[in-house]
């Protein structure tokens, strides 16, 4: 994932240097739906090759996003399953805010009183 990195230590562009990616979103989507093995995976997002799925499982593990585990009593068997997403949730959310998480906000929109 860091072949298009904004270089910004910003949780938001942090955020969406991991969850941009193409097919990413799809899946896990996959994996909060209760999907835990590859194949499994590769059932819920047909359209994905094996090998971009597999890069895209191991960016996740790395990223910490996503933890692997041997499957009980099953020899080279692995489950996946994401990890709560509460502390991204925090942080985008100080981030947006201006928060102390390095980002500098908007000045143009921290200041605007327009709603959506």
């Amino acid at each position: 994932m860091a072949e298009g990195s904004y270089n910004q230590f910003c949780p938001v562009a942090m955020a969406a240097e991991i969850l941009c990616t193409r097919w990413t979103v799809v899946l896990l989507r996959e994996l909060v739906a209760g999907s835990t093995r590859f194949n499994e995976l590769r059932r819920g997002v047909p359209r994905m090759s094996p090998a971009l799925l597999s890069k895209r499982l191991k960016d996740l593990e790395t990223a910490g996003i996503v933890t692997r585990t041997k499957a009980a009593g099953q020899p080279d068997v692995h489950e996946y399953a994401p990890r709560p997403a509460r502390i991204w949730a925090v942080s985008l959310r100080r981030s947006a805010s201006g928060g102390s998480t390095g980002c500098r906000p908007n000045r143009r929109w921290a200041s605007s009183t327009r709603t959506c």
